[in-house]
């Protein structure tokens, strides 16, 4: 397997899942604690607990099933100046020596957009010429779909291309979520468009969640990226917004290799989101420890 780099992307500010919670419905214990730290804080949504553990946990586990990932050396997590002293205290907290980077922004009108601050990770972790980067969302996860058949896909095509996970589109809304088509015989992406407005009626489509694995070639077209968008910093919010670059330059770096997968996704926007899974991972758990004490 070869060796790659992993960026967490966890500096937003959670503003509309804030916005989700009804603050006129008193919350239950449970969730006045998963949702805000002890100083009233609200939590960043990698640190929210889904079925008791936190998404940001969850993944990590999974990196840490993967023996060519260093959690020291090879994982990186990027957020804002607001919430740097929550994720190292939970670092340190967890016994977890993972780098996390303060990006200096301290309001969500400040921000310049997770390209950016996927660029300025990408300048902090060493990166060599041969290494990806394998790029998460702090606010996913996923069920049955292990982050390892990603790295597996990616190596088996020894690097020369970037992979992306896609899923089926299950009931979901388009204009939430980025999709994509992708030549059937080359397995390319040929479009990318994230969460499209004016996606009417659509209900087929293939969903791209933010997990995605990222050869040197693609890396190198970064600040091409940023250079281009100078001046409309809001097209850079979303690492979707890469992508749709990416694709759009037809050279050989924009060359992103789909892998179909299957099991449940959640994406963490809202309050609706978070219910949603918590509800399926307890669920679920309950029945695995039932059908292991059988």
């Amino acid at each position: 397997m070869g060796k790659i780099k992993v960026i967490i992307l966890a500096a937003g500010f959670g503003e509309r899942f804030s916005q989700s919670i009804d603050k006129s419905v008193d919350l239950s214990d449970t969730e006045k604690e998963n949702f805000f730290f002890n100083d009233g804080t609200d939590k960043p949504k990698g640190l929210l607990k889904i079925g008791g553990k936190e998404i940001l946990l969850r993944n990590i586990d999974q990196l840490r099933e993967i023996r060519e990932i260093d959690l020291e050396k090879d994982v990186a997590l990027i957020t804002n100046h607001k919430y740097y002293k929550y994720f190292k205290e939970w670092m340190d907290q967890k016994e977890l020596n993972i780098h996390v980077i303060d990006n200096g922004i301290s309001e969500a009108s400040e921000r310049k957009g997770a390209v950016v601050d996927l660029h300025d990770a990408v300048s902090k972790i060493n990166l060599n010429n041969e290494e990806g980067v394998l790029v998460i969302g702090s606010d996913i996860l996923f069920d049955q779909f292990k982050i390892k058949e990603l790295i597996e896909a990616y190596d088996a095509r020894g690097g020369e291309t970037s992979v992306f996970p896609i899923y089926s589109n299950d009931g979901e809304c388009a204009s939430k979520v980025g999709i994509v088509d992708f030549d059937p015989e080359t397995k390319f992406i040929s479009k990318f468009v994230e969460k499209p407005k004016e996606s009417g009626s659509l209900k087929e489509f293939l969903v791209s969640p933010a997990l995605y694995l990222y050869n040197k070639e693609a890396l190198g077209v970064l600040s091409k990226c940023i250079k281009e968008a100078r001046g409309r910093l809001s097209s850079l919010d979303s690492p979707s917004q890469f992508n749709e670059f990416l694709v759009k330059q037809e050279v050989k770096e924009a060359n992103i290799e789909v892998l179909e997968v299957k099991g449940e996704r959640f994406e963490i926007s809202d309050y609706k989101d978070w219910r949603n899974a918590n509800d399926y991972f307890y669920g679920n758990e309950a029945r695995e420890h039932k059908m292991k004490w059988r």
